[in-house]
């Protein structure tokens, strides 16, 4: 349940920074989503949803392309490179081993990337800077309570 519950979250988070006001007209954009968990429908129809919400809707504008790891984190290159074939215009990844999957394959297709801390994982080397597609912030995660 836990793990449905981050998915949510994430879906909820990767759709802000997209502004519907900056939408061209008539541009069909493609949304690449890579993951090393196995295949979970509730999240892709979550994404779908809240993209929707900001005006990017499958089917319409959006062509949604998710490449799922099945646990196994041997196919996420795989997977990375048969994405970039698709050229989308953003990668969404699930985590961190999916990051770096994603980075192995382009420098030029902005990754968003859920990370505990980018900078160790070697996923980005600035903060705040958005320089060759790839910047990060730092997130605190820990316990809360007693």
């Amino acid at each position: 349940m836990k793990r449905r519950t981050v998915t949510a979250g994430m879906a909820a988070v990767m759709a802000a920074p997209f502004d519907t006001d900056a939408q061209q007209p008539g541009k069909v954009y493609r949304i690449g989503s890579l993951s090393e968990l196995p295949r979970y429908v509730p999240t892709e129809e979550r994404l779908r949803r809240a993209l929707g919400r900001q005006g990017y809707v499958d089917g319409q504008n959006t062509i949604f392309d998710f490449g799922w790891g099945d646990g196994s984190l041997n196919t996420l290159d795989l997977l990375a490179g048969e994405l970039i074939r698709l050229q989308p215009d953003v990668i969404l990844t699930g985590g961190t081993f999916a990051a770096v999957a994603a980075r192995k394959v382009t420098t030029a297709i902005p990754i968003v990337a859920m990370s505990a801390d980018p900078f160790i994982d070697g996923l980005v080397s600035e903060s705040g800077t958005p320089r060759r597609k790839r910047n990060g912030r730092r997130c605190a995660v820990g316990r809360f309570g007693g």
